[in-house]
């Protein structure tokens, strides 16, 4: 076998057979008589030449077939490699098929359930304690899903395994012996010490743990029809009458403990039923335990009086009520609740069939009788019974004149009412099936099941179907202030606005006082303005004041404090997604080239959502003197309105996006519709992915106060990346579903997509209001440009913005809403231009003392004001656009300042210094300017610097120890006055020069910067170039090797003090500037090494 060629044959260089090295061999050859023809040296040479060539390309072959060997042998080894991984994935693969199935024969197995079947009672058995997870389909208390449990469950790991604690494990085979026993490390998930059963939960902490408890279905991998069965058994306990009588949420809260751990018992023995049917059965036990266990608390109570030698005071008895009235007891959507203590009898004269409570009126308004007043507390607990009143009062006129109506004469109108009361009762009786309105539920039904979006919208189509809880309380007294509808064209227009909703089902009405209570019991209306359309001349909008009373008022004629519906109601229990201009920036950085956007507005989006029956008696609505019309949707006011508006609109989106539409992302009810080519839909689906897996992590939607978003990467400059979407489902090519324009059939969609999605789940678009796709969609209250990634104020809205400052300016003196109406629209403008926010800080101080007044008191403007709001008519008269902020890599110069009010200003970038003194009387007469201002300096100097060598379009990272000045600048101003006048230098600045700089915190004992400040320096040949100083800072700042000034002199006194301040130079080291982060910051050092 021929020898292994370790070195390439063609990489061999040819001999020189012609050098002296070869003499010998050339000399034998001529004399060689085998070789005659060869006669010459030359001869000679060649002929080796031709030898050594000829002996090469043997080796060549020879090299050739070896790499072809060794080429096989890789591949075979390859394969072997290959089937060997594939062997293995596959007996893994085997392996965890055998773990699942074992793993599923441990869990809960799923049983069928009769639905609409429930129980009548619970059977008596001892209550188990039980441990297993969600995961395994059992019972776990409620408690595990308080904060109080998320709280411990960051304390400690429940995961790990203890190896100190061995425990049997025994493995079952087909016989006895087949059956193995070996010791187990115990594993650590043990029922928490803290744990609280569910028969001591409150109803506020039964509702407070029912959403995470929702979520946490999807452990088990419970059917859609398990989860929605939940999510309803809570829905219908909420929304349940028993919870408006005494100890309603006492009993509430017992029923949910009795019936879950029933239901999981009855799964035990396979027989589940419908839990979401509620058993008036069992609310009776419920409430007879509530009473057994108020009376035997009473008795221990009273236990040391009677064992007390003192004789006993008894109360006198109540006394005998002025009047008694009729109380209709109706059915609610989700069951039948009677007051089991009540002394129920038969109405011959109620047509409906339903049942009268006859019993003295309970007390009305949302405040407690007799006590003092609460403020707007948000708790979520009931409100209590408070004592008995006479019910012939109507409150109609001020909050503190209750005026007395005659007693209703049922000789005379028995029939009307009855009428009025039958009518009422059976819209009530009706909403058991379903609730008035245009959203088709069971569309809505079908497409959250078949998108599988039914564990991330647990309660959305029962709320569709019955009624969405708002968050009203129960009502315990009727109180009907005035509406505000003083001018004659505001009446006028109020009744069209009145015949309108009646006409459309939306209001039910008009009824009399007497006729709402009989069916609804004590209610509340809230103050109504028209409020004139500033787009629409001679239009007007209906405003419902449900802030109305602004704070908790008594009123002596009821004996109790009445509060707003508002005040009662916290909106951030009603999350929900939207838009934001940073999320909207970044979804058009991601679109590709020749991508177009529309804008839709969903036509009286929140008169779309129905209220539950529960909610009624809060929102009626006074139309005349003795008349009321029952509001039945959601309206404008309502504190808790955009949020369960939003809550609908997520789910409208998603189902959009989960059929294929998008990119999409929606602001209350404008939507915004982007649509790409249709040779992009592959590589943007690919980013969408990419997106996916950035919002994965977090674990779904984040709930911030009102909002949620979802939460991507860390961002350079230090703020997490924002969405309103979690990527799930791909852009789909619709074009095919029906026919369109050549121009449509590019795209991946088109309006008739739209409307064959949203049209059969209810919705109306708004089509006067429709802004076709096109290259520069408005939306938010600013023109896109999508090619060209500008973003601009409309020329509309810039004018419509003059005119209400020059109405402001007509006005001597605002009030809180006024102010509050300009610093919203003004501030919208700042999203555009940053340098706004500087312009906006003394309108920020008149709100904040506004804020501590009555709602209509009025003051006149801070005298600064006027000076800012000039800035605005002047830059408002111009075009107003910025580039789409988008992604970008922040340079870090490593620049760095400082400042120490004894001395000086110092700054830094990347070993080169150069520093400042401050001048005596810099802090100006009454020291209006601090430490904070001389480090808003610092960092404007720094900027200067930055500035002669900035490349346009870049962004810097700057580095201080003032976190006045770092977060100050996060929102573009400062509330101290001087220090904001700096922030606008440097948004002039960088505004010309069209860079941006980004400020971090770094502590002092860190900041490079801190020796220049304090007038200890580097050596001179480190200097940063010098700038002018700006004149307005020459009166106050100088550079540090000037000659002391004559004021200089004056303060520090005595040559020795000003010697003192004369520190020696200290060396600084000089950092390498070899390594830097990006291109342009190379090019930006290699500039200042030049000039330095």
């Amino acid at each position: 076998m021929a020898e292994r060629l370790e070195v390439d044959p063609t990489k061999i260089p040819a001999p020189d057979f012609a050098s002296e090295a070869y003499t010998f061999m050339r000399t034998a050859l001529i004399a060689d008589a085998n070789t005659p023809e060869i006669t010459t040296e030359e001869l000679a040479a060649q002929r080796l030449k031709a030898q050594w060539e000829a002996h090469i390309e043997g080796l060549k072959v020879q090299y050739e077939a070896q790499l072809q060997e060794a080429e096989a042998l890789r591949n075979q080894r390859i394969q072997e490699a290959a089937d060997a991984e594939k062997l293995a994935a596959a007996e893994q693969q085997e392996k965890e098929k055998e773990l699942a199935k074992e793993s599923e024969k441990k869990r809960q197995p799923i049983y069928s359930f009769q639905k609409g079947v429930g129980v009548d009672s619970i059977p008596l058995q001892l209550h188990p304690y039980a441990k297993k997870m969600m995961t395994a389909r059992k019972y776990v208390p409620l408690w595990y899903f308080l904060p109080d449990a998320a709280t411990e469950a960051k304390e400690r790991s429940k995961d790990s395994l203890d190896t100190n604690h061995l425990q049997f494990a025994v493995e079952d085979g087909d016989t006895l012996s087949g059956s193995t026993v070996s010791l187990v490390g115990s594993h650590t998930v043990r029922a928490s010490p803290n744990a609280i059963p569910d028969s001591r939960l409150s109803w506020s902490q039964v509702m407070r743990a029912k959403s995470a408890f929702l979520s946490a279905l999807g452990l088990g991998t419970w059917p859609d029809n398990y989860i929605s069965m939940f999510a309803a058994f809570h829905i219908n306990m909420d929304m349940h009458r028993e919870l408006q009588e005494q100890d309603g949420d006492r009993v509430m809260a017992h029923y949910h403990a009795e019936m879950r751990q029933a239901w999981y018992d009855a799964m035990e023995r396979k027989e589940p039923f419908d839990l979401s049917v509620i058993s008036d059965r069992v609310i009776g036990e419920s409430r007879r335990e509530i009473v057994k266990q108020r009376q035997e608390k009473s008795l221990k109570a009273a236990k040391p009086q009677i064992n007390s030698a003192k004789p006993l005071t008894l109360p006198p008895p109540p006394a005998k009520p002025t009047s008694i009235r009729t109380i209709l007891t109706f059915n609610v959507p989700f069951g039948t609740q009677i007051n089991p203590h009540s002394h129920a009898v038969t109405d011959a004269s109620d047509v409906t069939g339903m049942m009268f409570d006859i019993a003295h009126g309970p007390p009305s308004g949302t405040g407690n009788a007799g006590l003092p007043a609460t403020g707007t507390s948000k708790d979520s607990s009931r409100l209590q019974t408070a004592p008995m009143l006479d019910r012939n009062f109507a409150p109609t006129g001020n909050v503190l004149t209750v005026a007395q109506v005659e007693p209703t004469q049922r000789s005379t109108v028995v029939q009307d009412v009855q009428a009025a009361t039958t009518e009422l009762a059976t819209a009530l009786k009706a909403s058991k099936t379903r609730v008035n309105t245009p959203l088709q539920v069971e569309a809505w039904n079908l497409a959250i099941a078949e998108l599988n979006l039914t564990t991330k919208y647990p309660t959305l189509v029962e709320s569709i179907r019955h009624g969405f809880n708002v968050g009203i309380p129960r009502i315990y007294h009727t109180f009907s202030p005035p509406n505000r509808l003083n001018e004659p064209e505001s009446q006028a227009a109020f009744e069209i606005v009145m015949r309108n909703e009646i006409s459309t089902g939306r209001w039910l009405g008009p009824y009399t006082q007497e006729t709402i209570e009989r069916v609804l019991g004590p209610f509340q209306t809230s103050p109504i303005s028209m409020i004139p359309k500033s787009d629409k001349p001679g239009k007007y909008r209906l405003l419902e004041n449900l802030s109305y009373p602004y704070h908790p008022t008594y009123v002596p004629s009821l004996r109790t404090t009445i509060s707003s519906i508002n005040s009662h109601i916290d909106s951030t229990l009603y999350p929900c997604l939207w838009s934001t201009f940073a999320t909207t920036c970044r979804l058009i950085w991601t679109l590709p080239l020749g991508s177009q956007g529309a804008v839709r507005d969903i036509s009286e989006a929140y008169r779309l959502i129905p209220l539950h029956p529960s909610q009624w008696p809060g929102v009626v609505i006074r139309t005349s003197e003795k008349e009321y019309c029952v509001d039945t949707r959601d309206m404008f006011g309502l504190t808790s309105a955009g949020g369960t508006f939003g809550h609908l609109a997520d789910g409208g989106v998603d189902i959009c996006r989960g059929y294929g539409l998008g990119p999409l992302t929606k602001w209350v009810d404008d939507h915004l519709w982007l649509r790409i080519l249709k040779q992009h839909l592959s590589k943007y689906n690919s980013l969408r992915e990419q997106l996916r897996e950035r919002v994965a992590p977090t674990g779904g939607a984040i709930h911030s106060k009102g909002r949620l978003l979802y939460l991507g990467h860390t961002l350079p400059n230090g703020q997490q990346e924002e969405f309103d979407d979690d990527f799930i489902f791909p852009i789909r090519d619709l074009s095919h579903f029906s026919s369109r324009s050549m121009e449509d059939s590019k795209f991946c969609y088109a309006f008739s997509d739209i409307d064959r999605i949203t049209i059969p789940l209810g919705y109306t678009w708004a089509a006067d209001k429709d802004i076709p796709f096109c290259n520069e969609p408005t939306y938010f209250g600013f023109q896109w440009n999508l090619s060209e990634k500008i973003v601009s104020v409309p020329a509309k809205k810039r004018r419509k913005y003059l005119e209400e400052i020059a109405d402001w300016e007509q006005r001597g003196s605002h009030n809180a809403e006024q102010v509050a109406k300009m610093y919203g629209k003004l501030l919208h403008v700042s999203l555009v231009l940053p340098i706004g926010r500087t312009y906006l800080i003394e309108l920020e101080k008149f709100a904040a003392e506004l804020s501590h007044e009555a709602p209509l008191t009025k003051h006149r403007a801070p005298r600064r004001w006027p000076a800012d709001l000039l800035w605005w008519k002047s830059t408002l008269s111009s075009p107003i656009s910025a580039p789409i902020p988008g992604p970008a890599d922040l340079i870090d110069v490593h620049g760095y300042s400082d400042a120490s009010s004894g001395y000086g200003i110092g700054l830094y970038i990347k070993g080169f210094w150069r520093a400042y003194r401050l001048l005596p009387g810099w802090k100006g007469k009454d020291g209006e300017r601090d430490i904070g201002w001389a480090e808003a300096v610092g960092f404007y100097l720094l900027v200067l610097i930055i500035a002669r060598e900035a490349t346009a379009g870049g962004q810097y990272k700057l580095w201080g120890d003032n976190e006045g000045v770092v977060e100050g600048w996060w929102n573009g101003r400062s509330r101290n006055r001087h220090t904001n006048n700096i922030f606008r230098l440097v948004h002039e600045i960088t505004s010309k020069l069209n860079f941006k700089v980004h400020t971090r915190y770094i502590p002092s004992a860190h900041n490079p910067a801190d020796p220049f400040s304090r007038g200890i320096y580097g050596e001179p040949r480190f200097l940063l170039p010098k700038i002018p100083i700006p004149f307005h800072l020459t009166h106050l700042i100088i550079d540090y090797d000037a000659p002391y000034t004559t004021a200089e002199r004056r303060e520090y006194g005595t040559s020795t003090n000003l010697a003192y301040r004369t520190k020696p130079h200290r060396p600084h080291p000089r950092t390498s500037f070899g390594q830097w982060q990006s291109e342009e910051e190379g090019k930006l050092l290699y500039a200042f090494e030049n000039s330095w």
